[in-house]
């Protein structure tokens, strides 16, 4: 074999080895493949990240090749895009391995626009402002680790399509915990940390004005005051904000909802717990 031409996959010429349409190439002649996604069975690894695969034994002779073909990765966009890209990079399978590795519904991914990154090796979820805009991104691994894309800001976990035709919102910390959230049924937002996103949800609760608002804090110390410190500000526009927390062995509603509760289980929690109500301390003077 000569030079050979390497030509991008397209919707009509996809990759032998992964199946996808786009960032893989197949030689013009059929005898190699780059896979840009699946490195097993692979003769090399490719300067541009990819996998170099034989296809045809016969026709490869690797001393030949010379001609130089770059795939481009997929481009820098703003934040907005590049949550696109990524939510069309996550495929079926992918997203079903990473729900069943959560715990939760498949179909919750898609309603929180969870992708792949594939120059990260991550899982994307776009974090937002009041008004639903992309404002940044958490990262996270497949051993848990997390972190965010540089460029963004602290924003919140929010559905695509918000605010909810229930008058109950559910406020829950982290990404993950607001997919279990969705999975049994409940209208989530999730906020970064157990004390971020409190002046986006203030500006929300403003503006749509919720009938009940409930904090659902994690099962320790840090979780409890932040969700204390977060209903003390909301009580301002909510008349009926209430605090629960998962039972002894669930430290947060991800493993609550792991060890079998359902929204039953949730709205029977959030009738048993007490409305916040504000204490008024009058001094009399002597």
């Amino acid at each position: 074999m000569t030079d050979t031409t390497l030509l991008r996959c397209t919707r009509n010429r996809r990759c032998p080895i992964c199946g996808r349409p786009d960032w893989c190439s197949v030689g013009e002649d059929g005898a190699t493949a780059i896979c840009m996604r699946i490195g097993e069975g692979a003769r090399r690894k490719t300067r541009n990240g990819g996998y170099l695969h034989v296809l045809r034994e016969s026709d490869y002779h690797p001393v030949a090749c010379t001609r130089r073909v770059v795939v481009p990765a997929a481009p820098m966009l703003a934040l907005a895009e590049r949550v696109q890209w990524w939510e069309q990079c996550l495929s079926i399978g992918h997203r079903e391995a990473y729900a069943a590795s959560l715990g939760v519904d498949p179909a919750a991914l898609g309603v929180y626009a969870v992708g792949w990154a594939k120059e990260y090796i991550a899982f994307s979820h776009p974090m937002r402002d009041h008004t639903g805009r992309v404002v940044g991104v958490r990262l996270r691994a497949a051993d848990g680790k997390k972190w965010s894309v540089r460029g963004g800001c602290e924003g919140i976990f929010l559905p695509r399509r918000w605010p909810p035709q229930s008058d109950t919102w559910h406020v829950v910390e982290g990404a993950s915990d607001a997919l279990a959230g969705y999975s049994i049924g409940l209208d989530c937002i999730g906020r970064p940390s157990c004390v971020g996103g409190t002046q986006i949800l203030a500006r929300m609760v403003r503006e749509h004005r919720p009938n009940r608002i409930v904090i659902i804090a994690d099962d320790d110390l840090p979780g409890v005051a932040g969700a204390e410190r977060l209903a003390h500000i909301l009580m301002l526009f909510c008349n009926d904000v209430r605090i629960i927390s998962p039972p002894p062995g669930a430290k947060d509603l991800r493993a609550w909802v792991q060890s079998g509760a359902t929204a039953e289980h949730i709205e029977a929690a959030v009738e048993a717990a007490a409305k916040k109500k504000y204490t008024v301390i009058s001094r009399c003077r002597s």
